[in-house]
């Protein structure tokens, strides 16, 4: 062969392996691009309730709150719509399902959690806690929806917890919902 054919086919070979290269940086870098399109805020969250008794009829009920958020995006929260509301749940309730809608049922309490903070910012690395205390008649069951609403989007996520006052030491946890 001569040096000539060896020089085009060893440019050949170089300029395919090049082009290979730039065309899988492309390919990855575009579907990343799109990947990151499709990502929105998940926010994850969990609630516990403590339970003291304050006096001979009344108990003081410490609810936690722990949110965080898996997804790479920060998440920006609606403080003056993000609220805690507790429900009386008879003890006579029939077997079925607990209707809690509202309208269906009035909350005994609703109370802003965040209602003097500006902002509320949850990152991929931070957990935010926050707790709340209410005054509550004991032996009762009560119901205490958590609903955190963001700016960026219209969505709102919840966490559900029901306290039963007449167990003196309570350590309830909530499980997810949506």
């Amino acid at each position: 062969m001569s040096e000539t054919a060896l020089l085009y086919l060893n440019a050949a070979r170089d300029i395919g392996v090049l082009l290979a290269a730039i065309l899988g940086i492309w390919k990855w870098g575009f579907q990343e691009w799109l990947r990151r399109r499709k990502e929105v805020p998940s926010i994850e969250g969990n609630l516990k309730a403590y339970v003291n008794q304050h006096s001979e009829n009344t108990v003081i009920v410490s609810i936690e709150a722990e949110w965080y958020t898996k997804s790479p995006n920060r998440m920006c929260a609606n403080t003056a719509d993000t609220r805690i509301e507790v429900f009386l749940v008879p003890i006579n309730y029939q077997i079925g399902v607990l209707m809690v809608k509202p309208g269906y049922v009035e909350p005994i309490s609703r109370v802003f959690p965040y209602e003097g903070l500006k902002t509320l910012v949850l990152g991929p690395t931070n957990k935010y806690k926050h707790s709340s205390h209410f005054v509550l008649e004991s032996n009762k069951r009560y119901l205490f929806r958590w609903r955190l609403h963001t700016l960026a989007e219209q969505f709102r996520h919840t966490r559900e917890l029901i306290v039963d006052t007449s167990m003196s030491d309570c350590n309830a946890r909530s499980e997810d919902s949506p």
